[in-house]
């Protein structure tokens, strides 16, 4: 995607779309099985801090969080694996799990960039 930088999107993941159907897991679970895979999409990955209550009192977390072109396709559920800098270092393996996307902007038409929560671990 040409001009993608000037968006600050100054890294790029592979995505991989949820879309595949639903398989049997090792433990006998149906999940959700892989489907589309698109590398070097353009990204930004960002930690934002953010407090969380509990029954323990609030504290302090750290949310992973995605931007990347609106037009991607990702949904909730879809995975992103292999997020890498300017420079070619990965910085984040993954899986990540696309969990909700946070654009306030929705409200208002389209948008350039789409920003998603995302989650460490098994969906």
């Amino acid at each position: 995607m040409q001009g993608t930088s000037q968006l600050g999107l100054v890294h790029t993941c592979t995505t991989v779309r949820m879309d595949g159907g639903v398989i049997e897991d090792d433990v006998g679970n149906f999940v959700p099985a892989p489907g589309t895979v698109t590398a070097l999409v353009p990204c930004l990955y960002r930690d934002i801090g953010r407090l969380a209550r509990s029954d323990a009192g609030t504290v302090a977390v750290q949310v992973p969080t995605l931007s990347l072109p609106a037009a991607s396709g990702i949904v909730e559920g879809d995975e992103i694996r292999d997020v890498t800098d300017q420079l070619g270092n990965v910085i984040e393996v993954g899986p990540l799990h696309v969990e909700q996307r946070l654009d306030s902007s929705l409200a208002f038409g389209s948008t350039m960039l789409a920003r998603y929560e995302l989650r460490v671990g098994t969906p």
